[in-house]
């Protein structure tokens, strides 16, 4: 599986972790040693049929790649950054 690090700036203080392959998360603060007192972002990325389920807390963020965009989970659906169900 093919992960990229995006490492904290001043100007971005998260490290991120992506993954062009897989649909699960990709980090935890063990992941990461230089994560502490750092913001941790868990991206997801995967087609539509690999989206986590329903159940996901709100505001998770997903990489569609189906779509080509990232979606968010509002508590309901899942929705593109204008609002609309993706």
């Amino acid at each position: 599986m093919s992960r990229k690090v995006i490492r904290p700036t001043a100007m971005n203080p998260s490290v991120e972790v992506l993954s062009a392959e897989s649909a699960s998360p990709l980090a935890t603060i063990r992941d990461v040693e230089y994560a502490l007192n750092a913001n941790i972002s868990t991206v997801w990325v995967g087609s539509t049929a690999k989206r986590p389920p329903l159940k996901s807390a709100s505001n998770t963020a997903y990489f569609d790649t189906t779509l080509g965009k990232p979606v968010w989970f509002d508590g309901t659906n899942w929705v593109d950054a204008s609002g609309t169900i993706a």
